[in-house]
């Protein structure tokens, strides 16, 4: 009987072992956006010049990313559910994907813009913050063609005197990236990075002449197009982008694990303002903005779901760092 009982004891050690390794064989997956020109950083009212010669400069790019997949360790598909990125090149561009069991990245596969069956639904019905909410200024155009799956905006010409304004829409512009990767969890972080060259999504579009369109013909057939084959390449963890910016522009979250309710906690900068911070969650829905912040300040959110949120520091509409905030 002894000998039996012990038996059960060692097996049932045995399973919670097995459950406990799986547990922390999960992966926390993020995928990072580096916002380029070219071979510089993207940032407001940095210049470039097109494959037509056209001298042009961004003022606003906002754009969907949705159905996210993601294929790993030997062909296995793991679909990232219930995620939708509005992505501003203005402001952060780090967003947590989720748990999974991920040892090697083998290929990432998303679409620019809204997947049709949430492109055509309400946008009231989804809460303050959440990237399909209604936004100011507007990304979404209205029920029967949806939201802006590209907003782009900017001025061109020799002079910059001539503004451009093409607002891409409608269904049959959805458009899938595949993008091969070879990227390796480490210390349970999986990194995806991924620079995006926004000087190629003014490829063959003269900014030079005036374009001001909104549909889903036309300037945004031409606009969708280079998002799907020019924009989007591989990264790494060394690119240009968010590591190097925290490197240049350091700042401290105290405490950064705060207590639920209305958590508040102190920033603490090694460079003097005017800077503007943002907070957003896991889904990169944003909680929480504060601007025009000079030296030290401290920060009282509202009240939140226990979790894990990202504090981003910007200046001049540039993105300089992000830091962590675990709220219990």
């Amino acid at each position: 009987m002894y000998k039996l009982k012990r038996m059960k004891r060692l097996i049932l050690l045995a399973f919670c072992s097995w459950i406990l390794t799986g547990i922390s064989a999960q992966t926390n997956v993020r995928l990072n956006l580096h916002h380029m020109l070219g071979n510089e950083d993207f940032a407001a009212e940095r210049t470039a010049v097109n494959n037509l010669n056209t001298p042009f400069k961004i003022t606003r790019l906002e754009y969907y990313l949705s159905e996210i997949t993601l294929v790993h360790d030997g062909g296995i598909e793991t679909p990232v559910t219930d995620m939708w990125i509005l992505t501003n090149v203005m402001e952060r561009s780090s967003y947590e994907l989720g748990d999974f069991d991920i040892v090697q990245l083998e290929k990432i596969i998303f679409h620019v813009g809204v997947d049709p069956d949430h492109n055509n639904a309400d946008p009231s019905v989804y809460p303050e913050g959440h990237p399909l909410s209604l936004k100011i200024p507007s990304m979404h155009w209205g029920w029967a063609s949806g939201y802006n799956f590209v907003a782009l905006e900017g001025a061109g010409g020799d002079d910059f005197g001539t503004f451009f304004q093409v607002h891409a829409l409608g269904n049959e512009n959805y458009k899938k990236v595949e993008l091969v990767m070879d990227t390796h969890a480490k210390d349970g972080v999986l990194n995806i990075d991924i620079n995006a060259d926004y000087n190629r999504a003014m490829e063959d579009m003269d900014a030079g002449i005036g374009i001001f369109y909104h549909g889903p013909t036309k300037f945004a057939i031409q606009l969708m197009g280079n998002f799907e084959a020019y924009v989007f390449s591989p990264g790494s963890n060394t690119a240009s982008g968010l590591a190097i910016d925290q490197a240049r522009t350091a700042f401290t979250i105290q405490p950064n694990i705060v207590p639920g309710g209305n958590p508040v906690f102190r920033i603490r900068t090694d460079e003097a303002g005017p800077f503007d911070l943002t907070v957003t969650d896991n889904a990169g829905c944003m909680v929480k903005r504060l601007t025009g912040i000079s030296g030290d300040t401290y920060v009282t959110l509202p009240a939140l779901t226990p979790g894990i949120y990202y504090v981003s520091r910007s200046a001049q509409g540039r993105q300089q760092a992000t830091q962590r905030l675990l709220i219990r």
